[in-house]
């Protein structure tokens, strides 16, 4: 199965000389920005999608992009995040 869309954008960022940038949903409506990512790989894993059905997902492994310390905003004090982030994204089975 190959990469479309949004997916290949966030697996070929660099290469196309893109930036990407890590947002979380935080509450209904809202998010928090996280920081600038690298994304240094992807795998396929099995997981429920929105209705808990079973289904193909992608794992994209992202981390800080180098000199960037990422945080978690939108509380009264912003934190570092550390180690390694992971986002999902599902893929139609």
């Amino acid at each position: 199965m190959a990469l479309t869309r949004g997916n290949s954008a966030i697996l070929h960022h660099e290469q196309h000389g893109k930036d990407l940038h890590l947002f979380e949903a935080a509450g209904k409506g809202f998010v928090e920005y996280v920081g600038e990512m690298t994304c240094v790989g992807h795998e396929r894993r099995r997981g429920p999608d929105l209705d808990g059905h079973l289904r193909e997902i992608l794992m994209f492994k992202l981390l800080p992009k180098q000199g960037n310390t990422p945080s978690v905003v939108g509380s009264e004090q912003s934190a570092p995040v550390s180690g390694q982030l992971e986002s999902s994204s599902g893929v139609a089975p």
